[in-house]
């Protein structure tokens, strides 16, 4: 585990927070959460499973018939502090393409500006940036960046 600030960990534990909550929801279903309760080394973690709820992918995949709702994938992920950490740092860098159109400094026609407002936020423990804060959608791509190094599911 890395050795982090108890704001580091506090700032990292709220995306991760906000991503479970009401980020990534469109793509998993979380099935255990933990708070981390007292202890603020940590921050909290989770088990989520991918969902799919598109069936003909399904069907295409040889997971059924391609008729029903959604089912869940075998693959299971563990989340915490280091996932989110290492998914801010690929999406500040520019190694994994992300805007926002939430907010106006993402708007414009290079992805480089969504790279700096998340940067801000990284390099600030999610102190006030003047490119803005940060959101779910922007949580969940976090997530994802760290545990895919891509965008899976936009």
């Amino acid at each position: 585990m890395t050795a982090r600030t108890a704001e580091r960990t506090q700032f990292l534990s709220s995306l991760l927070s906000c991503a479970i909550e009401s980020g990534l929801d469109k793509w998993a279903e979380v099935h255990e959460y933990r708070c981390g309760g007292l202890d603020t080394t940590t921050g909290p973690t989770a088990t989520i499973h991918e969902t799919v709820s598109d069936w003909s992918n399904m069907a295409a995949r040889g997971r059924g018939s391609g008729r029903g709702t959604v089912a869940r994938y075998e693959v299971g992920h563990e989340l915490d502090i280091d996932i989110v950490a290492r998914g801010i740092r690929l999406i500040a860098s520019g190694r994994v393409k992300y805007t926002n159109p939430e907010y106006p400094a993402d708007r414009d026609t290079e992805a480089v500006r969504g790279h700096a407002r998340l940067r801000c936020q990284n390099s600030s423990n999610g102190a006030d940036c003047e490119f803005g804060g940060y959101d779910a959608a922007d949580a969940d791509a976090i997530v994802q960046a760290g545990l895919f190094d891509e965008l899976k599911y936009r």
